[in-house]
């Protein structure tokens, strides 16, 4: 499992938790945010699916929405409530999922158009990905699957499935790949952060090329 993340100090001056400033919060002050009952799950959650929703339209980063992570926000927020303690390290933190890791009932292509028609068919995937279940038992709430190039095996940003992923700063640009749509996604913070994945740059193409840290 590869990691898109940004780093930021560990200290910070309170604000008002405006979208802009959530948008540039990193997971530990969001967190911390929610325990102190500053900000709820819910408005984390909302303020990036609005965020995504206007990236999606400017580079067509994501292959389809996560239904319930609404439902998800809500579950974290009842957890913190019921408890006084956050679900894990992760708790109401969105993110992303590459679209070859498995979530149930959501499509995994690989890009290819055979794949995509195959799992609308079949009603996606039958179970989450190992990565993706540690994701959430710590907390984190997926908001979207993340477009990739065809079988992973470019450094372009496109595929026959979903079209092509522009790069945020320019979309007159590529994304690099093959995890193209993360690059995308967390370098316009639309997400927290992502899991993609590199054998041959995959990670590191995308991230250099959208001003991200990469970890493998």
């Amino acid at each position: 499992m590869d990691l898109y993340c940004f780093f930021y100090p560990l200290e910070a001056e309170p604000m008002p938790l405006t979208d802009e400033k959530l948008l540039s919060l990193p997971i530990t002050h969001l967190v911390q945010a929610q325990i102190r009952g500053d900000v709820s799950a819910v408005d984390i959650v909302a303020c990036y699916l609005r965020r995504a929703e206007q990236i999606q339209a400017a580079t067509n980063c994501f292959t389809c929405w996560v239904p319930e992570a609404m439902d998800e926000a809500r579950r974290c927020d009842r957890h913190l409530a019921e408890r006084g303690k956050p679900l894990g390290r992760l708790h109401g933190i969105p993110c992303t999922i590459k679209d070859h890791y498995a979530m149930k009932g959501l499509p995994v292509t690989m890009g290819l158009k055979t794949m995509r028609d195959r799992m609308s068919a079949s009603g996606g995937a039958r179970h989450d990905a190992v990565a993706v279940l540690a994701l959430r038992a710590e907390g984190a709430i997926p908001i979207a699957k993340t477009n990739m190039t065809q079988h992973g095996d470019t450094w372009g940003g496109g595929n026959p499935a979903y079209g092509d992923t522009l790069n945020p700063w320019n979309t007159l640009r590529t994304t690099g790949g093959s995890s193209s749509g993360e690059g995308a996604a967390v370098g316009s913070s639309a997400s927290v952060f992502g899991i993609g994945s590199d054998v041959g740059g995959s990670v590191r193409c995308p991230a250099a090329f959208c001003g991200v840290a990469g970890l493998k």
